[in-house]
């Protein structure tokens, strides 16, 4: 059943989302609550995905499956990345975000049902707009 999958929120994403999501009925885990901290990303998705493989992990590291697609394949990640900040361009079209947090939580909040009926071993890139496959970007945003 898909609005069960766990999304798991990795540390580049704060960890008071994991406990706004639980509190909304989503089930979530964070990198805090799983004894997980500070771990780097590879040894990090081991352990996410060593119990279990209906897991979303949800990171704000949007070049993450282009670092390490090896491990993805090998652990049979669910990858949902946020899309970077572009500091100003929202502005104009939503005052509410001129701050990277509050873009972020945003994104999540409004999609968390998506990431969880994501399909299983697929990476999409998240936005306000909705998510769309994920491709490794042209150019970075700063």
């Amino acid at each position: 059943m898909p609005a069960s999958r766990l999304l798991f929120i990795d540390e580049s994403l704060s960890k008071r989302l994991c406990a706004m999501l639980r509190q909304r009925g989503r089930a979530a885990d964070c990198c805090s609550r799983a004894k997980l901290s500070g771990l780097l990303d590879e040894p990090l998705l081991r352990e996410v995905y060593k119990a279990r493989d209906d897991i979303v992990f949800v990171t704000a590291d949007d070049g993450l499956p282009a670092e390490h697609p090896g491990i993805l394949r090998e652990v049979g990640a669910t990858v949902a990345t946020i899309a970077p900040f572009e500091r100003g361009k929202w502005r104009a079209h939503d005052p509410g975000f001129s701050d990277e947090e509050a873009w972020k939580r945003e994104i999540v909040h409004r999609w968390a049902h998506a990431m969880q009926e994501q399909e299983r071993r697929t990476v999409k890139r998240y936005f306000l707009s909705g998510p769309r496959r994920w491709t490794k970007r042209k150019r970075l945003y700063v």
